[in-house]
Order: C-alpha cells, then structure tokens, then sequence
C-alpha cells in the first residue's frame, strides 16, 4: 500500500501544480471589458483606425467562431456587431483578437478586423 501511494503522490502533486500554475483564458465578458480604450484597425497594406471601443453598450452582437493557442499566443475569431450609441448606424466586422500569456494573466495586444460593413436601420 505504501508503494502505491509513493507512485501516485508525485503524479498527484504534479497535476496540481500544473492546475494551479495555468492562467485562465479569457471568457466572452473578460474580451469584451478588455477591448474597451482599444482601437480597431483595419488589416491589409494601409493599417487604419476603424473603431475605437469605448463603453459595452456598443456591443450588440458577440460570436466567437474560433480559438487557437501557439505557445504563450491565444488568437480569437469573433464576428462583432457594434453600434454608435443614440444611432441607427451599425458595423458588421469580423475580427482576430490577438492576447500574449504573461505569468499572471492574458494580455490584450491586437485588434484586427478581416472584415468591415457598414449598415443602417
């Protein structure tokens, strides 16, 4: 019996420090709190300021179709669509949020747009 839990305690300890030593990826709320203060640019030759997030009331839509994870690199594909407030004006866009994994958190770095359309009400 001694033997049994002398092989299973390390292998225990170990996926508790594993559990313990990994940062949380960020939920739908998190993304949306974090782009606040940010700028949307837009992709291809000419990079350009689409949007400027400023309040969560802009978020009328919010899908994230995909997530892939490169080392310390998360990137998420989200279709968004935002509307200046007070107005019958809105943006399709889809868009690639890019975060780095520091030691305690992820980090917001790029906001990219692959798409852009303009709509109306």
């Amino acid at each position: 019996m001694k033997k049994k839990i002398s092989l299973v305690l390390p292998l225990l300890l170990s996926v508790v420090l594993i559990s313990c030593s990994s940062v949380p990826q960020p939920s739908e709320a998190q993304i949306k709190s974090d782009l606040i203060g940010h700028q949307l640019v837009s992709s291809g030759l000419e990079i350009f300021p689409l949007w400027t997030f400023k309040t969560l009331s802009e978020f009328e839509q919010f899908d994230i179709h995909s997530k892939q994870i490169q080392g310390d690199i998360l990137e998420y594909k989200v279709r968004m669509k935002l509307r200046y407030l007070g107005t019958n004006e809105y943006y399709i866009t889809d868009v690639i949020i890019t975060y780095k994994r520091t030691n305690t958190r992820w980090e917001l770095i790029s906001i990219i747009a692959t798409s852009w359309e303009r709509g109306r009400d």
